[in-house]
């Protein structure tokens, strides 16, 4: 035999080799198999916002450590694929990463690209198992560059209220780009002032976060509930700034907040048509890749003045005619608290002349502002971390503050602002505290996504003392942003997108059904009725029953995921997202 035909033969029979000595496609199949099915089962069952993310956090970690490692050790393929697999994957994900740091988020990149990828991966081992070791380790580079490659081209538009991400093509226009856009050619946006000489508030306004009593309760409104017949009748839509702020709405203007560009604005409209009124500009740009950019708290509106507070902390006091700044105060500096995660959230409260807003500083955890002056009148420490707003009760025989956040439920003075009692529930672990205390009867109520999940603390008044007891707490009923009505004995509300009713004598939840998403809900009090604001831009009309629940009807209102509250004034229902805004005539009953 020649070295030619031996060499031919050595080389035969290495291909041969090669050929046979290749990865199992099985356990690559079996392991993405598994992870989509724990994606899919975490999607519907009910779990906290924050426990979703560490589910899935930890579920793309354990593919991610198993699958290469069952990569790396066996034997079955040739070490030069293996190697090839594993570096494909690192320097694509890299670079992807690199390449989108700037419009992107890696966790973000983390849970969405890293699954695919393997995915692709092992789909890749079962389509190439019959294909030479060449074919195999060159396939799978391509295969790689584009699982990973796609997501170069996409952009993560924030999480949905169940945490998952909302993707888009990069080169789409964003709705903030849209709108920006739309004030160019309007000259800016802005329009002159009309004649108006002062802004009244009546019962029938809805002077600021939540309403006049902060508690999302509609009093003195009676409406037809037959949708099919009379549904409520549009009066306008119009493209909004992105941001999380509600609406204030007095006198026949609406105030609220926006994102416009680079900063921050304060924005009147009139409440009938929609026109712009004034826009004041002031701050800078805030952004987070959760949530989005824009403003996460609501105007407030007081004796002819709006104060409100921008998601980097400044508190502005403006003319609710001119919209001409009275003074600004920058809450952020003066507390020396953190920039918080998800931005500056407390929606002003005006009580006894001062501006109480929620700052988060070691020993400044609210500050009380003079309204008319902007002159600090108190401080007190009260917790670092809320995104809620600072609530006014009467709890016993007086009206006090409450304070939801991770120190617990504070209760204070008013004026003075001196703590009158503290109480822990739960271990503040999770996603923090947003939502607003309510007084009902001398007791207070609570609800959170972490493990206090919903409490009802009775407090009593003895000789100077203050003591809060806990009558009982349920982790059936656990909300995140969203917040809660009550009516008689019992509350409703949206907890893991499910409307839910709890009984407040025993803590029970009496039904919890339906899929909302993570929107808001309002009560129409005189019609024990609720307005049920759908994260997917949808109103429902729903009863407060507590023996189950009925939809009464449902209507399309705006596009976009739609966390903002709604707001009811003068019989006219106000509904906006980081989007659009549109009002809606309540027909009377």
């Amino acid at each position: 035999m020649t070295m030619e035909t031996t060499a031919t033969a050595i080389d035969y029979q290495s291909d041969e080799t090669a050929n046979a000595a290749r990865p199992r496609a099985w356990p690559a199949v079996a392991l993405v198999a598994a992870f989509w099915a724990v994606h899919f089962a975490l999607s519907m069952i009910d779990l906290p916002l924050f426990n979703r993310f560490l589910g899935m956090l930890f579920s793309t970690g354990l593919l991610m450590i198993i699958f290469l490692g069952w990569w790396s050790i066996d034997r079955r393929g040739r070490r030069g694929e293996r190697l090839a697999g594993v570096m494909a994957w690192l320097i694509a994900g890299v670079a992807v990463g690199l390449l989108t740091i700037k419009s992107s988020n890696v966790m973000a990149l983390i849970l969405t690209a890293m699954p695919w990828a393997f995915t692709a991966w092992a789909a890749w081992i079962w389509i190439g198992r019959g294909l030479p070791v060449r074919t195999r380790k060159r396939g799978l580079v391509v295969v790689m560059a584009l699982a990973w490659g796609v997501f170069a081209l996409l952009r993560m538009d924030g999480l949905t209220g169940s945490g998952d991400m909302t993707m888009a093509w990069r080169w789409s226009k964003t709705p903030e780009e849209l709108y920006l856009a739309e004030l160019a050619r309007r000259g800016g946006g802005t329009a002159t002032t009309t004649a108006t000489i002062s802004v009244t508030e009546t019962t029938a306004d809805w002077p600021g976060f939540r309403g006049p009593r902060r508690d999302g309760v509609v009093r003195g409104l009676a409406i037809a509930t037959d949708w099919h017949a009379a549904p409520p009748k549009m009066l306008w839509k119009q493209r909004v700034g992105p941001g999380w702020s509600s609406m204030c709405v007095v006198g026949g203007r609406l105030y609220t907040q926006e994102q416009r560009g680079e900063v921050e604005a304060v924005v009147c409209r009139d409440a009938v048509s929609g026109a712009e009124t004034w826009a004041h500009l002031e701050g800078a740009r805030f952004s987070e890749a959760m949530a989005g950019p824009g403003p996460r708290a609501t105007p407030t509106f007081a004796e002819g003045r709006i104060y409100a507070m921008t998601a980097r902390g400044l508190l502005l006091c403006l003319d609710a005619v001119t919209g001409e700044k009275a003074w600004v105060r920058d809450v952020a500096a003066e507390s020396a608290a953190p920039m918080p995660i998800w931005g500056f959230c407390a929606s002003p409260l005006v009580s006894g002349g001062n501006v109480v807003v929620f700052a988060g500083g070691e020993t400044k955890g609210v500050i009380a502002y003079d309204g008319r002056t902007g002159a600090p009148a108190w401080s007190a420490p009260a917790g670092k971390v809320s995104y809620g707003s600072v609530q006014e009760g009467t709890v016993g025989d007086e009206s006090q503050l409450l304070v939801w956040s991770d120190r617990g439920i504070v209760g204070m003075d008013p004026q003075t602002g001196a703590i009158r009692w503290d109480q822990a529930v739960g271990s503040a672990s999770g996603m923090p505290r947003s939502l607003q205390p309510h007084t009902v009867n001398g007791a207070v109520l609570v609800a959170a996504e972490d493990d206090a999940g919903a409490a009802r603390l009775d407090v009593s008044h003895d000789g100077g003392t203050w003591r809060p007891v806990q009558k009982w707490k349920t982790t059936q009923f656990r909300p995140s942003f969203n917040d809660f009505v009550v009516k008689g004995d019992y509350l409703y509300g949206l907890s893991g997108g499910a409307l839910a009713c709890v009984d407040l004598r025993d803590g029970k939840v009496k039904w919890r059904k339906g899929r909302y998403g993570g929107g808001q809900v309002l009560l129409l009090d005189d019609q024990s009725l609720l307005l049920v604001q759908c994260e997917s831009g949808e109103v429902a009309l729903v009863a407060a029953k507590p023996d189950g629940l009925q939809e009464l009807a449902r209507i399309p209102a705006i596009e976009g995921k739609t966390w903002n509250h709604p707001a009811v004034a003068r019989g006219r229902l106000y509904v906006r997202n980081g989007e659009e805004m549109a009002c809606f005539e309540l027909t009377a009953k």
